[in-house]
């Protein structure tokens, strides 16, 4: 049920970013975390290992 209401929520913030000015990512927990990072929007995306201060 979870990633149901995960899903619809990304679906939404999808129809009212815009993808032109904004950016989005979804990190999907998980073993083989590299693969589980999606990105929509204007910004590229960055390495995973690379350094990131939150």
């Amino acid at each position: 049920m979870g990633n149901v209401k995960a899903l619809e929520v990304k679906h939404i913030l999808e129809k009212i970013i815009d993808k032109d000015y904004d950016s989005l990512r979804f990190y999907y927990l998980g073993n083989q975390y590299e693969n589980k990072v999606e990105h929509i929007g204007v910004k590229p995306s960055f390495k995973l290992d690379d350094v990131l201060i939150l």
